[in-house]
């Protein structure tokens, strides 16, 4: 197609460590570009997800489709359009923003601040995060504090009880992680979703916890990245309890989750990286701005290039 021949070209030429080549035309002069321009990312979401429903309306197929995104962390608002629409999709090469290992570890805090909480699901929310941020606390340091908790301690209490047989080092841990469920019990009670998310965030670095534990420096990045996201999604969410309600209807009405009991074709979403060398009759790119794409944590500015011109 015509199009997008032309712009791939005009965007690869610019790099300098390439062979040099020209694209030709094989197959006419078919196809077509649209530009759109949204002033801020719900509101590309709403109007790329009211264009697919439009497609789909028209007889197209949920399969013929993808939104290739420069990062995972881009999809939490693409998601909840498609979901509100009840347009089936997958994320090729990831989870439902909402189950991201990196945004549960954040949501485990707040939940284990609720009160309430089943006695089950409060010992794995709690095992899922006594070691996250690293803390290098023991199974058996974590199984104790359980026991405590158990038997009717407040996780707070649980913490300083072990601490005060513990070594300093280890005490002085759990010292601070019982500051943190004490502040965080308060804030939850009275603060938004986004303002205690925040503030969770900085207090235990999270991002850069993120950034240091992961293998490749891209894959932290992408995390931290994600976060951030997150961060800025739960803005309008109201209070934490209204946040996690939200969520769970979420993940409720996104039917596509047991692909054993829903066999229906989706959308795809996945990176410009797992797209190398697939098409599809019908690509939307969201935010092609400075920052995302290109990215700004590249150094790489000619393998930006790349990945454009590969989506």
């Amino acid at each position: 197609p015509a199009p997008q021949v032309a712009l791939a070209g005009r965007v690869i030429a610019r790099n300098q460590q390439r062979e040099h080549k020209r694209l030709s035309l094989t197959k006419g002069f078919t196809g077509r570009i649209h530009l759109r321009l949204e002033p801020h990312m719900p509101a590309q979401a709403q109007s790329l997800v009211s264009d697919i429903a439009g497609l789909l309306a028209e007889g197209r197929k949920p399969a013929e489709m993808v939104v290739l995104v420069r990062l995972y962390a881009q999809t939490p608002y693409l998601e909840q359009a498609l979901i509100e629409r009840q347009i089936p999709y997958r994320v090729v090469g990831s989870t439902p923003f909402y189950r991201r290992p990196e945004i549960e570890g954040l949501l485990a805090y707040l939940r284990l601040a609720q009160p309430g909480r089943p006695a089950a699901d409060f010992k794995r929310l709690w095992l899922q995060i006594y070691n996250t941020p690293k803390r290098y606390l023991s199974r058996t340091l974590a199984d104790a504090v359980w026991r405590r908790v158990e038997q009717g301690a407040s996780l707070p209490e649980a913490l300083r009880a072990e601490a005060a047989g513990a070594e300093e080092r280890v005490a002085k841990r759990l010292h601070e992680l019982a500051e943190v469920f004490e502040w965080l019990a308060g804030a939850v009670a009275r603060g938004t979703a986004h303002a205690v998310l925040e503030a969770l965030e900085a207090r235990l670095d999270y991002r850069r916890h993120l950034m240091r534990s992961s293998g490749f420096y891209e894959v932290g990045a992408g995390k931290a990245e994600g976060v951030r996201a997150f961060l800025e999604y739960a803005r309008d969410k109201g209070s934490v309890g209204e946040l996690l309600g939200h969520l769970e209807r979420l993940a409720q009405e996104h039917l596509g989750d047991d692909p054993t009991q829903d066999t229906r074709e989706r959308v795809s979403l996945m990176t410009i990286f797992r797209a190398k060398g697939l098409e599809w009759p019908l690509v939307f790119i969201p935010v092609c701005n400075e920052g995302i794409l290109p990215y700004s944590g590249s150094v790489n500015r000619e393998e930006e290039s790349r990945f454009f011109y590969v989506a």
